[in-house]
């Protein structure tokens, strides 16, 4: 039986209620199929709390290794990155223990581990796949102001090099995009595609059916997520302003959380078109979007991401996508027929689109039905990582 490593501190384990993410589906997949052990942190990511081995099942105890990680607040901060590499040296020195080695290690993880792995496997001869989440550091250079940037990228020389090396070294190269795995093969200086690929997030819970009796008088406009440095909730507001005398029709309605939540509440003081829910359950949010029509996809003019989770949720919650992120994600939603694109920023473009929308409430209906059959028949993340392990990990050598 193959003996597969996982390194990921960010996911979903075991015990967690939570979402399943990427290497939750990964591992139980594995579980009857390898001899896997995933290696995580006692940090929870998303949540920032303390983990432990009594919340994990007794079954998968002696496949999780929780390694120690101390905390931070921001996910933009040098406390973040003096955690992860503390971490990266506290996993490297449990994996070092590991007898006899994996056959197989799939990490996704900062970059340093992704570093200090890629040198590993290379001296103990293992396959190494390098998964790719998020652009690092390309990422953390972004979030600089546009004239400092070049002094973001000469502090970051150090995790240029790793990212370089890890890419490099690895044996092979996946991603949750297109977009991102070429990132990492031209981060890599690579030209074997051969040894490259790609597997979408995937639509995870939603909607178990669609909604067809929604609201035609009105065309509800959801956003939901955290507002964060790359989410442009702002431009949502401007549009909503244009949009509250011209068009009766219009709701615009957030739900989440984040530090632009306060200033995006500022800003849309008095609006009658807009509401703010706070933070809601999955349960709420399934209930929700039975009644809305739009998912908001509004990103920041050069946000990184390339397909984001937002997409696949919004597409399994049966909403019909508006999308601001040009190149894959823009090509996505028009190959599949399940929304419409406008420029970052635009205001005046987004309420133009939204407009045009409104006068055919029936056919936004429609488009959130397709986004919702393929969220079940073609992204469904069930079907996107059966398909990962079996082409990726189980045949791997």
């Amino acid at each position: 039986m193959k003996k597969v490593l996982l390194v990921n501190p960010f996911d979903k384990i075991p015990g967690e209620s939570f979402r399943d993410q990427r290497f939750t589906f990964i591992y139980e997949l594995l579980k009857n199929k390898a001899d896997v052990v995933w290696v995580s942190s006692d940090f929870h990511h998303w949540t920032h709390r303390r983990r432990n081995l009594e919340t994990i099942p007794t079954e998968d105890r002696q496949r999780i290794v929780l390694i120690p990680m101390r905390e931070y607040r921001h996910n933009l901060s040098l406390s973040r990155q003096w955690s992860y590499l503390l971490y990266s040296i506290g996993a490297m020195r449990r994996i070092g223990k590991i007898s006899p080695p994996p056959d197989l290690i799939l990490c996704m993880a900062p970059v340093e581990l992704m570093f200090l792995l890629a040198l590993y496997a290379r001296m103990k001869k293992i396959a190494y796949i390098v998964d790719i989440l998020d652009i690092w550091p390309d990422l953390f250079a972004r979030a600089f102001p546009q004239g400092w940037r070049w002094l973001a990228r000469l502090l970051l020389l150090p995790y240029y090099f790793m990212s370089f090396i890890a890419c490099r070294l690895a044996t092979h190269i996946t991603s949750v995009s297109k977009t991102y795995t070429s990132w990492a093969m031209r981060r890599g200086r690579r030209g074997d595609l051969a040894n490259s690929s790609y597997y979408y997030l995937g639509c995870v819970g939603g909607n178990k059916a669609y909604n067809y009796s929604k609201p035609r008088d009105r065309l509800r406009c959801l956003f939901a997520g955290q507002f964060g440095f790359n989410y442009d909730v702002g431009t949502i507001i401007e549009a909503a302003k244009i949009m509250e005398d011209s068009c009766q029709k219009m709701e615009f309605i957030f739900a989440g959380d984040g530090y632009k939540l306060p200033e995006t509440r500022r800003a849309a003081q008095g609006m009658k078109n807009v509401e703010f829910l706070g933070w809601i359950s999955s349960g709420e949010l399934e209930q929700l979007a039975r009644d809305c029509h739009i998912g908001l996809c509004c990103y920041v003019k050069g946000a990184t991401q390339s397909v984001p989770t937002k997409f696949f949720d919004y597409m399994s919650l049966g909403l019909c996508l508006v999308n601001s992120l040009p190149g894959e994600a823009a090509a996505l939603i028009e190959e599949e027929g399940i929304g419409i694109n406008y420029p970052a920023g635009d205001a005046k473009e987004l309420a133009r689109a939204l407009a045009g929308l409104a006068s055919d409430i029936g056919k936004v209906i429609e488009t959130g039905h397709r986004s919702w059959r393929l969220s079940q028949m073609k992204y469904n993340a069930g079907i996107i990582y059966n398909r990962m392990v079996s082409e990726l990990i189980l045949t791997s050598r």
